[in-house]
């Protein structure tokens, strides 16, 4: 895994569990200070009835805070759903990258190695000259077993000399 990927997932997770924390803290502060509203409403209605309708009026306001708060609960409960997913496909994306810079890696080493060879023919070619020989030359002839052997040979030390045996 990359270390600054999973290092910056990380942090992103904990800023947001800390920012779900302190916006809960506020919600349960404010349905408790919504249930002191319904209380002192009631209490206000038994002794007058202009201020029963004030209180009336307070109560509807409480219990639409109330409902509000409980509204905004969920919400908090969906934000903190979604950033726990976003957390998952992060170190999902880490996983991947740290995978694909891998096989990168591998796949850089074999073209090394592709290279290697290529370079040991082109220059066992200019040395030998067989390379460049037209395809007449190849008739059956008593010197073509001695061609096959020089090759057989050359083959063998191409593959010793970059690990393929």
């Amino acid at each position: 895994m990359n270390p600054g990927l999973l290092a910056a997932g990380l942090a992103v997770d904990r800023e947001t569990n800390a920012a779900v924390g302190d916006v809960a803290a506020g919600t349960d502060r404010m349905a408790k200070n919504a249930a002191l509203m319904t209380d002192s409403a009631l209490l206000l209605g038994k002794n007058s009835s202009s201020v029963a309708a004030a209180a009336e009026e307070a109560l509807t306001n409480a219990q639409t805070v109330a409902k509000a708060s409980s509204q905004l609960s969920a919400s908090i409960a969906e934000i903190a759903s979604q950033a726990n997913s976003s957390r998952k496909l992060t170190l999902e994306a880490v996983t991947a990258s740290t995978h694909a810079q891998s096989t990168i890696a591998n796949l850089s080493e074999a073209a090394g190695k592709v290279g290697a060879v290529t370079n040991l023919i082109s220059e066992i070619a200019s040395q030998t000259n067989l390379l460049a020989l037209p395809r007449v030359a190849f008739r059956p002839k008593p010197w073509l077993r001695r061609v096959a052997a020089l090759r057989h040979i050359v083959d063998r030390g191409v593959c010793k000399r970059n690990n393929l045996a």
